[in-house]
């Protein structure tokens, strides 16, 4: 049985995988294949090159066609083959908005490098050394890769141990304050780049091969409470995407100690055999928030929520230079379900060109929303 969840869930990631890419310009497509590669290896006539006691190597990596094509791209030599006997990397993934609803044109890639856990804490400061080197590479082609190390441990370890584990993600995810909650969201949106399958479904059994992170139906109520600050915090930069966060947790909350987390909902489906764009990490975190607003008949909610989905999705109907990518007709299909005015979709699309009253009006909307949803998880 384990070994047809774990093909269930390899073909998830590259049904995910082909997603992103489909939204990719050709040259970012190449990029994307470069994570992993520059990654594995490690050479001083290759980018993010820091020295030669840098940890190399990904689990069970190897060179495809895809991924030559992508070196001759960007004219970087790699060699054929490369077999670490003892990789320093269980497996890189990328998490968040990517190959979902949510991706758009502007969205940069987060990525999760999953260490060895018997890296030293010095061996941990040189690959993060050159993560960080390679970001900057990345963004030479208007590419924005955000790479996290982090310890498999991470979110099993008890609070002494902790302290012991490199921390390369505490700004930027809030380390403790959504611990449970960042590991959900990691679940529900990851796709696998190279190494590991992640072991992400209910009760899964440890394997050599397979990389298993904890439980996220441990999620303790503290969690909703500090992640909701956090999401307020975040929500100055980036408010539609805050916004979504904040409700869910809302949702979450509402149903605790039975949550039904988006990441078992979308695991169910894809046991079904559900590939479809409906069931989507983004989409199907629109849907919790929808029927717990529709429960509450909080329609004002409501169609704030849609309107900050839809922007964030970055799908513009009412320009007809628009792809029809994988999720045009679907979100097509929900705006008609929503009854909007095509006057509507067109403000909505033209947001960039909003002028200061509309813009400040929509922000604080959006800034009343998340304080009503932090009071409510306060109580």
């Amino acid at each position: 049985m384990a070994e047809k969840l774990e093909d269930v869930a390899a073909r998830l990631d590259s049904i995910r995988y082909a997603r992103a890419s489909a939204l990719l310009s050709p040259l970012k497509r190449y990029l994307l294949r470069l994570i992993p590669v520059l990654l594995h290896h490690h050479s001083d006539k290759l980018p993010g090159y820091n020295g030669p006691f840098t940890p190399t190597g990904v689990f069970d990596f190897q060179l495809t066609t895809e991924d030559f094509e992508a070196c001759d791209t960007l004219k970087l030599n790699v060699p054929a083959v490369l077999t670490k006997k003892s990789p320093a990397i269980e497996g890189v993934y990328s998490m968040g908005s990517t190959a979902s609803f949510g991706q758009n044109s502007q969205s940069d890639i987060d990525v999760w490098l999953i260490h060895n856990k018997k890296m030293s804490q010095n061996q941990c400061e040189l690959l993060a050394e050159k993560a960080t080197l390679l970001t900057q590479w990345f963004g030479k082609y208007d590419f924005e890769v955000n790479i996290y190390l982090v310890h498999p441990e991470q979110f099993v370890a008890t609070q002494e141990d902790q302290t012991h584990i490199y921390n390369a993600m505490g700004h930027e995810h809030s380390g403790s304050a959504q611990h449970w909650l960042l590991l959900e969201e990691f679940y529900r949106s990851h796709f696998r780049l190279a190494g590991k399958v992640i072991a992400w479904w209910p009760k899964a059994i440890k394997e050599p091969h397979l990389l298993s992170l904890g439980d996220a139906q441990a999620l303790p109520a503290s969690e909703y409470f500090g992640a909701s600050l956090w999401q307020l915090y975040k929500g100055v930069e980036k408010p539609h995407k805050a916004l979504l966060k904040v409700l869910l947790l809302e949702a979450y909350a509402s149903e605790y100690p039975n949550t039904q987390l988006v990441s078992e909902r979308i695991w169910q489906r894809t046991l079904e055999g559900d590939f479809s764009a409906a069931n989507d990490a983004y989409y199907l975190l629109y849907e919790s928030i929808e029927s717990y607003l529709l429960k509450l008949g909080d329609l004002r909610r409501l169609e704030i929520t849609r309107r900050c989905f839809y922007l964030k999705c970055g799908v513009r109907l009412s320009f007809p230079e628009q792809a029809k990518d994988w999720r045009f007709y679907k979100i097509q299909q929900l705006v008609e379900g929503w009854g909007w005015a095509p006057s509507l979709v067109e403000t909505l699309d033209n947001c960039e060109y909003w002028h200061c009253g509309q813009l400040q009006w929509f922000n604080e909307q959006l800034n009343e929303l998340m304080l009503g949803s932090y009071q409510t998880l306060l109580h």
